[in-house]
């Protein structure tokens, strides 16, 4: 019943049906591996208080790449000297949009927020892009073979934009499609999003697209078993498709 509701193939390959039963074996998120390698307790922790202090005054996409640096230092543990600190930045981002959210509560719309900065390479990407993009892309979100992140890597940022707040840089209407941190809306967006992204992905027909629909599916059947079974009860979104002949 799971491996239906979640939308798996009713035929699986190899590398599929492998991932599929070591799935109960896969280390909760932000938990080590069994081929970890050992905690290297004797690194010392950064100095982020300026880091922290300067967050105020950082660009949408400036905030976005701290917050991924800190939820993928927190899924390393051979740096767990450096999980304080990744704990304080990430806290700090979140308290960030949170603020910005709050005051942007009264206006008309949900983005752009002014910034103090202007880093190199960032001008060219405005609110438009950023809709155009979706808040998974925005967030760091990639799959495929060509630019893909690793399946834990993938599933412990999923984890981490379900659990959290979302920086407000998209307009209200579609911020609150994404509901609040660990809200049934979130989750039901995020399954959504992903069973929409395999099934286009498998429309196109395209050998090229099969890495990025399997790691879809794979990752859309990681938040079926780590967030909804047994604790939501809206629809589950399906993946197949039926080609007209």
């Amino acid at each position: 019943m799971a491996g239906k509701a979640s939308g798996r193939k009713a035929k699986e390959s190899p590398r599929q049906m492998r991932r599929h039963c070591a799935r109960k074996a896969r280390a909760p998120v932000f938990e080590p591996r069994p081929d970890a390698p050992a905690p290297n307790i004797s690194s010392k922790a950064p100095d982020v208080s300026g880091i922290v202090a300067s967050i105020s005054e950082l660009s949408a996409v400036e905030t976005v790449s701290l917050w991924r640096n800190a939820v993928k230092k927190l899924g390393d543990k051979s740096r767990v000297a450096w999980h304080p600190a990744a704990r304080l930045v990430l806290r700090a981002v979140q308290d960030e949009w949170e603020r910005r959210e709050a005051e942007l509560l009264a206006s008309e719309d949900g983005f752009p927020w002014p910034s103090t900065r202007a880093p190199r390479g960032l001008g060219a990407i405005d609110s438009a892009g950023w809709l155009k993009e979706g808040m998974l892309s925005f967030m760091g979100y990639r799959v495929g073979s060509t630019n893909g992140m690793e399946v834990d890597e993938r599933q412990q940022l999923l984890a981490a934009i379900f659990d959290g707040p979302l920086p407000p840089v998209f307009p209200r209407r579609y911020m609150a499609e994404w509901s609040r941190p660990s809200a049934p809306g979130r989750l039901r967006k995020m399954a959504e999003t992903l069973a929409a992204f395999a099934r286009n992905g498998k429309r196109r027909d395209d050998a090229a697209m099969d890495q990025a629909v399997e790691d879809w599916e794979e990752d859309l059947d990681f938040l079926f078993h780590e967030f909804y079974r047994g604790r939501f009860g809206f629809a589950w979104p399906r993946v197949q498709i039926d080609f007209e002949r």
